[in-house]
């Protein structure tokens, strides 16, 4: 049986990664894929991103909004996650930009810490 994560995988290693690119300078400088084509390719990857959601029984829609997965909760019914696809400019370096966001999460965690520490401090 065919892994059906691994389909989409191979979509994006095998179509993807070694198909030809054509790229434009912003206004501002930042390297970017052309328009049509990243708008093209955007579309491209959200159907076969669909499809690999459908295959594993998310309940998925494909609307002017983006990809919506409805999940049916126990106490308020339907809610529906919105997903939305965006090409980054090409020297986004997500790695950075994971370090970044944890360790903004780690520092507002730290000040949220101290903060009630202090409060507990106060009361007693």
């Amino acid at each position: 049986m065919e892994d059906k994560e691994q389909s989409f995988a191979e979509f994006l290693d095998n179509d993807i990664a070694h198909r030809e690119l054509h790229t434009n300078e912003n206004s501002n400088g930042v390297l970017t894929i052309q328009q049509t084509q990243r708008n093209a390719l955007r579309k491209e990857v959200a159907d076969k991103f669909v499809e690999f959601l459908l295959d594993n029984d998310l309940d998925t829609f494909q609307t002017k909004d983006g990809i919506i997965i409805r999940i049916d909760n126990e106490y308020v019914g339907p809610v529906s996650i919105e997903l939305k696809l965006a090409f980054k400019a090409l020297g986004y370096d997500p790695e950075e930009q994971a370090e970044l966001f944890d360790e903004e999460r780690d520092a507002k965690a730290a000040a949220a810490a101290e903060k009630a520490k202090a409060k507990n401090k106060e009361s007693k």
